[in-house]
């Protein structure tokens, strides 16, 4: 009868197949593509819709990550709002909807 033997590499090994950081990145394209669709809906101005962008890269253990962000000055006010303005969770809120 056979035994099974951990391959000590498997994490490492998994994470940079093509098929997953492909599927990082296609995850984070979803998330992107629904903050902005959020964003452009309700925005004034388009600008924060303007600001968000999507990167794909490694990190330190060499899992592959997307970050969904935005360079909008006003950013955290936006999403998280203020004592004077609400929350718009642009961001968050893509998530949420993405986790469904």
């Amino acid at each position: 009868m056979g035994h099974f033997v951990l391959n000590p590499n498997f994490e490492r090994d998994l994470f940079h197949t093509p098929e997953a950081t492909d599927a990082v990145a296609h995850a984070g394209l979803r998330v992107y593509a629904e903050a902005d669709r959020l964003a452009s809906a309700e925005a004034e101005t388009g600008a924060f819709a303007d600001s968000l962008s999507k990167r794909d890269h490694r990190g330190r253990s060499g899992r592959p990550l997307c970050t969904v962000s935005s360079d909008d000055p006003g950013a955290l006010s936006i999403e998280f709002g203020t004592e004077h303005t609400p929350a718009h969770r642009f961001l968050g809120r893509a998530l949420d909807i993405i986790r469904r």
